[in-house]
Order: C-alpha cells, then sequence, then structure tokens
C-alpha cells in the first residue's frame, strides 16, 4: 500500500476532510468547513492510502511558556483516521511524518491532548502537564465587595472587540509567570472570544482615572439539568495584574449569584483564585492531560528559561529513533540562568526523547524519572537535573 502525506488541498480536499473529522468526533460535517477556515487551510494535513483519504491532522501555530519564555510550538489537533483504514497503521505513520515535517520547520515543541496515548508515545510524545476543572458554588468564592473595588480606584466595565488587544497583552504578561500555558495565536484566541454555540460576554477591570486595563473576565452562562430554574457560570478566560484586580474580578463574579448556583472554570491549585478560597468545599481535578513533543533538542534546551542565576552542567545522552539530529549525547551549560548546549560530553543521564518531555517541562522531576525506568543517572546527577527543571507545575486551561 502506497502512503502519503501531504497538504490540504482547499479545492478538492474539504468534503473528504469533513466527513473524516466527523466520523472521528461525532461532529456535524457541514459545520467543520468554519472549522477550516478558522483553522487555515495553509495548516491542514491529509494522510492518503493508495490514493484514498485515509486520515487528517491540523497544526495550530503558538507557542507555550516555560520558565518564563515562550518557545515556539505547534499544537496538533483534528488527528483522525476514517474506519475502513483503522488498523492499518495510518495513524502512526502519519504522525511520523507530521513530526518529522514539523522538525523540518525549526520548530522546538509540539504540543496535542491525546485520545489514546501509546499512538503518540511511539513518535516521541508523553505526558508534560494537565488542564485541569474547577467547579464550585458562589457561597464558596472569596469574600470581596464593589465597595472596597472602588476604593481601590478600580471599576468594572461591559467590554467588547476593542478590548481585544488589552486583554491578549495582559494575558500574555500573567501567563509567562505559570510552566505551560499558551502564548496563544490568533486560533486560540478566536476559540475564547467567540466560545462556539454559546454569547461570550467580556468584562473590563479598568482604573477609573487612568481606564488601564487591569484584569478581565470572558465568561458564558449556560442552563444545566441539574440545576433546574438557575445557571452555570462558565468562565472561559479570566486574569488580573494584581491583587486588587482580583479582588475586583471576585466581587463582580459574586454579583451573578442571585440567579447562577455554579462556576466552571479550568484553572488549577496553582491559581490565584483557588488560593483566595475561604474553605477546600470545590471540586477540582485533573480534566485532560496533554502531551509534549521535543522536536529540537539544542532549541528547546537553549529557548527554555531557567532559574535566575544558578549555574550547573548536566550532561544527557538522549535516544530519539525519529529525529536524528537530536539523537546523541549532549552538554547543557547554565551559566546565572542563560543556557548553552554543545554536542558531546559524558552522558550521565540517560533519557528517551519522550521521557525527556516531563522533565523539560517540570511535570515530573528526574528522581521520579529513575523510579520509573524512564531514566538512568547516578542521585546526584538526578538532583541536579531536577534543579534544573524545577518550576510551577505545567498546565494551561486551553483546549485545542
Amino acid at each position: 500500500m502506497s502512503f502519503e502525506y501531504r497538504p490540504f488541498d482547499e479545492k478538492h480536499d474539504v468534503d473528504a476532510f469533513s466527513t473524516a473529522v466527523a466520523e472521528a468526533f461525532a461532529a456535524d460535517a457541514k459545520r467543520v468547513p468554519e472549522w477550516i477556515k478558522m483553522a487555515h487551510p495553509k495548516n491542514l494535513r491529509i494522510a492518503e492510502l493508495d490514493g484514498e483519504v485515509a486520515g487528517t491532522c491540523l497544526y495550530a501555530p503558538m507557542g507555550q511558556f516555560f520558565g518564563g519564555k515562550s518557545l515556539s510550538m505547534l499544537g496538533v489537533a483534528g488527528v483522525s483516521v476514517r474506519p475502513e483504514f483503522r488498523g492499518c497503521g495510518v495513524g502512526k505513520r502519519m504522525m511520523s511524518a507530521a513530526v518529522l515535517e514539523m522538525a523540518a520547520m525549526g520548530i522546538p515543541l509540539s504540543t496535542l491532548y491525546p485520545s489514546t496515548m501509546p499512538l503518540y508515545q511511539t513518535v516521541g510524545y508523553e505526558m508534560a502537564g494537565y488542564q485541569p476543572e474547577f467547579e464550585f458554588s458562589f457561597d464558596h468564592l472569596p469574600v470581596a465587595r464593589m465597595s472596597a473595588v472602588k476604593k481601590a480606584g478600580l471599576q468594572v466595565t461591559p467590554g467588547g472587540e476593542a478590548d481585544h488587544e488589552e486583554i491578549r497583552q495582559l494575558y500574555r504578561q500573567v501567563a509567562r509567570t505559570q510552566n505551560g500555558m499558551l502564548d496563544r495565536d490568533v486560533y486560540i484566541w478566536q476559540r475564547i472570544f467567540k466560545p462556539r454555540d454559546q454569547v461570550g460576554r467580556i468584562y473590563c477591570v479598568r482604573e477609573t482615572q487612568s481606564g488601564k486595563l487591569r484584569g478581565y473576565v470572558i465568561l458564558t452562562q449556560t442552563n444545566e439539568p441539574d440545576l433546574p430554574d438557575w445557571h452555570q457560570l462558565n468562565l472561559i478566560c479570566m486574569q488580573a495584574a494584581d491583587v486588587d484586580a482580583w479582588q475586583a474580578v471576585f466581587a463582580f463574579l459574586r454579583s451573578y449569584q442571585s440567579m447562577a448556583r455554579r462556576v466552571k472554570v479550568n484553572v488549577g491549585a496553582n491559581h490565584p483564585l483557588y488560593l483566595a478560597m475561604p474553605e477546600q468545599r470545590s471540586n477540582m481535578k485533573m480534566f485532560e492531560c496533554w502531551m509534549m513533543r521535543i522536536l529540537s533538542v539544542p532549541a528547546a534546551l537553549e529557548g527554555r528559561g531557567y532559574p535566575l542565576g544558578m549555574s550547573a552542567v548536566l550532561h544527557f545522552d538522549i535516544a530519539d529513533d525519529l529525529i536524528a539530529a537530536n539523537h546523541g549525547k549532549w552538554i547543557l551549560q547554565l551559566t546565572n540562568g542563560r543556557a548553552k548546549l554543545s554536542a558531546g560530553g559524558k552522558g550521565d543521564l540517560k533519557i528517551s526523547i519522550r521521557n525527556l518531555a516531563p522533565l523539560f517541562s517540570g511535570h515530573v522531576n528526574a528522581e521520579l524519572l529513575a523510579q520509573s525506568g524512564r531514566l538512568q543517572a547516578e542521585h546526584a546527577i538526578q538532583a541536579v537535573a531536577s534543579s534544573i527543571f524545577a518550576g510551577s507545575t505545567p498546565w494551561m486551561p486551553d483546549m485545542f
């Protein structure tokens, strides 16, 4: 059987792509062209087997923050294999081709949400962070009052398209402090500003005198079967620059409690909302794990941020069966938090490209990887590696 992995042809592939996506994700094929337009046809890929469309794939260009720095990243989504071609190895061949193509673009990282993990593990992806889901009732919100917000010189006002650029800038300012957060591109922001099948509303926290943006909330309201006569408040995205702005956000959210009974938001335990909760009576879960693939060892290790002032040396021996340029021994030299990578060295720390991903992101430290048989190094080397990649637990609120 002949296999080809190629760019999407907007003139000829729309129907086949739409059908494949609809079959895989139980979607309405008539709505897939809208998604194609939003994602941009140039980012779509087709896998053919003997001249027939057998699978699909989508690249979502963006960035991802690690150690306070944004690295270029290609999100992978829309991975599907037509039912009649399943079990023929199309998925692995398609993802192998995708990894090689992305690496050839010079992109350091690729991240995705897996429908099945083994497929992606075979081409070098591994769990590297998570998307949390947080639900709570309004009486668990931090106590905050609008009167105090006004005294702080702030106000909450409805927002719109004119506020989008300021919102993006504030998000990026705050997101860089959390490992794993996306440096969002147009594709992700479109999904935030215009939630599918829901009415999204924007509210801005601004300084009363200057009008400077200090925080924002983007939300939707939905009726849920288990909340008769009431509704659920869904926080699509929210950020604040400081404690006063967060108090304004909390006070604003409390104003919905006369008609809403529950709040749902994708934030984790290392978020200002959770840290401000007066009691641990909310429901938090690890909703989805995302996987990451390091496409370029030099670009990833030199581009990531590290603890300021840290100086250390780590000798890697990295196994990558797919991307030859990553395979072999490397020396990571940190000088006052600045990284330089060079080929060679002693190879004190042996690790596969797949298991390098959770170490790199800070999702799993070196000691735990060693205990799991995923890393081989002496205890002192493990401790150095854990210190180098230490940081906040990697997570993101976004699904793609």
